[in-house]
């Protein structure tokens, strides 16, 4: 699998490994009696079977000199949600300090982040998964909830069923990591509620989600605001802050 100026994926990922070590935060699930570490290409063969959806197995078998027992092996025990979770986060933190992504970044001094869910249908039956006929006709599904910023860092993404809100993972990826501080954050409809407007401004994050059918919603604030001749959204009522502070 090459890029499109020629460059091999597998030679890609095994750079990033050289310059953050993300492979380092693979770690087995047994402390004790650990055979020999896989070399460095099969973490990178593991990576791309994952991620391109090709299977472990399969990958194997396009790979050179990476035995599929070998590969199935390295996947079922140093693939844990932890260690894969901290070499994201060695990479997003790596991109994090250098030049070349703040060129897409509007205003240096404020960090623009979103989230939204993906639906992918599932072979096995899960705890999460579920029937969803609109995304997955008769199959089951799941959805991801992935957070990105606009210099195109994902620093978090979480897998939750297709009936639950998204609004629900929404904090879990503005305070998941620290280098990554959201200045302001948008969603659509399924990504807020009225309680997560409020956490929201309590936590310091700006929300901007882009709701369908705005004008039929009831907006509320905490000032009184005089009507605005730009065609501004005018709350239609105000929040009650003494009832708050007394219960």
């Amino acid at each position: 699998m090459q890029l499109e100026d020629g460059c091999p994926l597998s030679e890609v990922i095994g750079k990033v490994h050289e310059v953050s070590g993300l492979f380092n935060e693979f770690e087995h699930l047994k402390f004790k009696y650990v055979k020999d570490r896989p070399a460095t290409e099969v973490f990178v063969a593991g990576v791309m079977g994952l991620g391109c959806n090709i299977g472990p197995y399969k990958m194997a078998k396009i790979s050179k000199n990476i035995p599929p027992a070998k590969l199935d092996h390295a996947v079922q025990w140093y693939f844990s949600i932890d260690g894969l979770t901290r070499a994201n986060d060695k990479v997003v933190n790596l991109l994090n300090d250098i030049a070349l992504p703040k060129l897409l970044q509007k205003n240096a001094a404020t960090l623009h982040t979103s989230s939204d869910g993906q639906r992918w249908s599932v072979a096995r039956d899960n705890i999460l998964s579920k029937h969803s006929y609109k995304f997955f006709g008769k199959q089951k599904g799941i959805s991801v909830n992935a957070h990105i910023d606009e210099r195109h860092l994902a620093f978090h993404s979480t897998v939750i069923s297709t009936t639950d809100r998204e609004a629900a993972s929404v904090l879990d990826g503005l305070l998941h990591n620290e280098k990554i501080r959201s200045s302001l954050h948008s969603t659509d409809t399924h990504g807020y509620t009225e309680v997560l407007f409020g956490v929201m401004e309590l936590l310091g994050f700006k929300f901007a989600p882009r709701i369908k059918g705005l004008k039929d919603q009831r907006i509320y604030s905490f000032f009184r605001r005089p009507g605005d001749p730009e065609g501004h959204i005018i709350p239609s009522g105000m929040i009650q802050e003494k009832i708050i502070v007394g219960q």
